[in-house]
């Protein structure tokens, strides 16, 4: 299970007629549970409840942690203006109280919400600042951190070269460190890096190498990511019956641990492999239920891709009314994320569907595209 960070509150007073307590650090636990089960509406719940607590208690440090794992939700959940002032909140309280660590990780966060709404080089600045403070403080894993943030940006930008350099730089340092759990991420990682350069063989690899690993930590998230990853990889190949393999294994290990997000990814994986095969009667069913998930638990940065993928099947079925207005929703999302890449694919999807309606129907399924 990840966590964000360590608190030295386990309990927090409560200024009431009860004269009672919070159970402070048993509820940032709870919160980050439910963050990794993709349970983000009841995790920003009790965000804001520890919030609440905190400020009552005037405690000044669980009041930046508490701001610090709310602003982290908003972002989970999509609301990342908002998100980006919890987390500049949280900052400037770890400052006013001198905590270099809090402070590090408030900057880190702020650092991925820029991401999500496509401000890189406000990113890149800080990510860097936080890797300056993690120098200062020799904490080696976190800068190993920041190199993967790093990565993560540069891969955005197309830059696959640098986004490789520091891929491999942080996970020599997890590699010399022991740090596994630094390392299972970091093998997902470098795998979509091998799968973007088009090296499937050696992504393979490292999804694989990132499989046995979770194994052996008893990590079924990156477990499950792993399995997905592989799925995409054989959808590709056109290896169907493979991928549908993986990708059953992982909606079971996401259903039977309640983790709502895989659930979802899963589903959508399976209606991309019943795609492939001409199947879109079976195709739509999944996609359905993808995004009722993902609207029902506020999964707002993955609808444009399960809408654009309706929308394409509906098309197919020379539904072009309906493609149209799931197209249109999906552009609607993407705008509102600075997402350049995703608007300028549902534009390309707008047109075709304008050209095929004009045109008195829809062209045949699309075939392989990996």
């Amino acid at each position: 299970m990840k966590r964000r960070h360590e608190t030295t509150r386990l309990w927090l007073a409560r200024p009431l007629a009860d004269g009672g307590v919070y159970a402070y650090q048993l509820h940032v636990r709870r919160a980050a549970v439910l963050d990794n089960l993709g349970r983000w509406p009841e995790a920003t719940a009790v965000c804001r409840e520890n919030l609440a607590n905190a400020i009552a208690a005037r405690d000044l440090r669980a009041t930046a942690e508490s701001r610090e794992g709310l602003g982290w939700m908003l972002h989970q959940r999509g609301e990342s203006r908002a998100a980006q002032q919890m987390l500049l909140d949280a900052a400037g309280w770890y400052e006013s109280v001198g905590d270099s660590a809090g402070l590090s990780r408030a900057i880190g966060m702020l650092g991925n919400t820029h991401i999500k709404l496509g401000e890189f080089d406000r990113a890149v600045a800080c990510y860097r600042r936080k890797m300056a403070i993690t120098e200062s403080l020799g904490d080696e894993r976190g800068f190993a951190a920041c190199l993967a943030n790093l990565s993560n940006v540069h891969g955005e930008l197309g830059d696959q070269a640098l986004s490789r350099e520091y891929a491999m730089r942080a996970f020599s340092i997890y590699q010399r460190l022991g740090d596994r759990h630094g390392l299972v991420v970091l093998m997902g990682n470098i795998g979509v890096i091998e799968s973007v350069d088009g090296h499937d063989a050696e992504a393979l690899s490292w999804y694989q190498r990132q499989a046995v690993l979770a194994h052996e930590l008893g990590d079924p998230l990156h477990y499950g990511a792993a399995l997905g990853n592989m799925a995409i990889i054989m959808i590709g190949r056109h290896e169907l019956d493979q991928a549908g393999r993986f990708t059953e294994q992982k909606l079971e290990l996401a259903r039977g641990m309640g983790d709502r997000r895989g659930e979802a990814a899963a589903l959508e994986c399976l209606a991309e492999i019943a795609k492939r095969r001409g199947d879109l009667a079976a195709a739509m069913p999944l996609l359905r239920q993808a995004l009722a998930i993902q609207r029902e638990t506020g999964y707002a940065y993955l609808l444009p891709g399960t809408l654009q993928s309706m929308a394409e099947v509906c098309f197919q079925q020379s539904r072009p009314g309906d493609a149209r207005l799931l197209a249109e929703e999906a552009l609607e999302l993407v705008r509102s994320f600075n997402d350049n890449k995703g608007e300028a694919a549902l534009l390309r999807l707008l047109e075709q569907i304008d050209r095929g309606n004009t045109a008195g129907g829809a062209p045949a399924a699309a075939g392989d595209r990996g």
